[in-house]
């Protein structure tokens, strides 16, 4: 194995080819987002974009039409994309609908595995992920849609995962808005695995906006919670408008400006 031996140069900033995940409250700006990026496929899995325009694939309208479950729509879908993609992006709205899809098939596969029948009325098939003992279940939903993700990210172009926030509550029972409605581990591992975490939220002044901006918040249970960010610095920290021109406007920028720090502090000190 040669390994490097000089440094190499940074590469020109760019959101072509990468990954976001764009998440907040319903109604603030999600698929505002995704129906207005040019050229962007819109994996519509819970009728949110039925009155947008764009370039939209209503899964639920699918799978009635054809008579199959919405989640073998979907697979369909990313078969035919890996064989030809000709967007620009393609973005799967919402991720979380995805996940709920997914916890029918994987209590299906923890009750094959721990050999769980119905005629078996000592061992009765398991009905819920979090029924298997030792978090089996969560384990299995993990990993099936981390799979969903990793063959999404796979594809040659833009990726936009959508997905809801969850309403947690603080030790002053307070409410934190600023988590992925994904349960357990999985909201970090789907935050880790994307270029790009965002939340989006509608401005009084600017409008629908996309927030890149990193949190740090302890839940009623100690954990500490931070999501939102960027892997260019570019990005990083700032709030943009909450469309792909205002996105890389800011990518080219090189830089973060005052005013979007301010709006940054303003934002993190107002919940």
């Amino acid at each position: 194995m040669l390994l490097p031996t000089e440094p190499r140069a940074v590469p020109e900033p760019t959101i072509e080819g990468d990954s976001f995940l764009a998440f907040g409250a319903p109604k603030s700006g999600k698929t505002y987002l995704t129906t207005g990026w040019d050229d962007c496929l819109v994996i519509d899995c819970e009728g949110g974009a039925r009155k947008a325009g764009g370039l939209i694939v209503d899964v639920l309208a699918l799978a009635r039409e054809e008579g199959r479950t919405p989640l073998n729509v979907l697979r369909s879908i990313v078969v035919e994309l890996h064989k030809d993609c000709p967007y620009d992006a393609v973005a799967l709205d919402t991720l979380d609908e995805v996940s709920k899809w997914m916890e029918k098939e994987a209590v299906a596969k923890v009750n094959v595995k721990h050999n769980r029948d119905a005629r078996d009325l000592k061992r009765p098939p398991y009905t819920d992920i979090s029924d298997p003992e030792y978090g089996a279940g969560y384990a299995e939903h993990r990993n099936l849609v981390m799979g969903v993700v990793d063959t999404f990210k796979a594809l040659p172009c833009t990726k936009i995962f959508v997905a809801h926030s969850k309403h947690m509550t603080t030790d002053e029972d307070g409410t934190i808005t600023r988590t992925i409605d994904l349960p357990g581990k999985l909201a970090h591992w789907v935050a880790a695995a994307v270029d790009h975490l965002g939340m989006t939220r509608i401005d009084p002044e600017h409008g629908y906006v996309i927030d890149f901006c990193g949190y740090d918040v302890s839940t009623s249970q100690g954990a500490r919670i931070q999501q939102a960010g960027s892997r260019l610095p570019q990005l990083n920290n700032r709030i943009v408008g909450n469309s792909k021109d205002a996105i890389t406007a800011a990518v080219a920028s090189r830089g973060v400006d005052g005013e979007n720090k301010a709006a940054a502090a303003a934002a993190s000190s107002s919940e």
